[in-house]
């Protein structure tokens, strides 16, 4: 048997050899691709060995959060680097409901912004047209940019005026912020509490190794 002498059949050999020297360490058992460890706890254990995803390798759940933690990745919190996979985080705490409204908002808001322009275009339009077809002759193409301004804004208006209430609530509230801390009221408030970067959301164990 000819030995291939090409470098990618050589890096294809070594790879080989690295997984079954592995392979030969663990015994065959699980071990975590990152530290190499086969080292399992229970589930929820920061040394839980996991598999998050649909690739067939284990990895330590501390190993997992530390990469994704520090990771540069597009989606690294989300999705696996090697088969491209969702991650299905664990639910840790009921939603509150401003955090359900905001989901669902976000979910759904094409849902409602297309539901509202369509009730608000018929609306208008019905009236447009109720108005133009009893006008007179002469008067019909004078009317047309009028009916049509009236249509924009009834589209727009609310969408305007809301925008503008809550640019102008967020300028008050940083002017209040502004004005205290000049003040000195909410100097210590605003400087003596650490800012605490949020761990991210825990990710599922699909094939979980052992059963509590």
């Amino acid at each position: 048997m000819d030995v291939p002498t090409d470098s990618s059949a050589l890096v294809l050999l070594s790879d080989m050899s690295n997984e079954y020297d592995l392979a030969e360490a663990h015994n065959g058992s699980p071990y975590c691709y990152i530290c190499l460890d086969s080292i399992n706890r229970s589930s929820g254990d920061d040394l839980e060995l996991m598999a998050p995803c649909a690739c067939q390798t284990y990895i330590h759940r501390c190993c997992l959060d530390g990469w994704r933690r520090t990771s540069q990745t597009i989606n690294c919190q989300t999705h696996c680097p090697t088969c491209l996979k969702a991650f299905q985080m664990e639910s840790s705490a009921p939603l509150t409901k401003i955090e359900h409204g905001y989901e669902v908002i976000s979910t759904y808001w094409w849902r409602f912004m297309s539901a509202y322009i369509i009730v608000v275009s018929a609306v208008v339009f019905l009236f447009n047209f109720t108005h133009w077809y009893h006008a007179d002759s002469a008067t019909k193409l004078d009317l047309l940019p009028g009916y049509f301004s009236i249509a924009a804004l009834s589209l727009f208006y609310p969408i305007i005026v809301i925008t503008l209430v809550v640019l102008g609530f967020c300028i008050l509230y940083n002017m209040t912020l502004g004005i205290l801390n000049i003040c000195g009221v909410a100097t210590g408030a605003t400087t003596t509490a650490p800012i605490k970067i949020p761990d991210p959301p825990r990710v599922q164990n699909l094939r979980p190794l052992l059963t509590n």
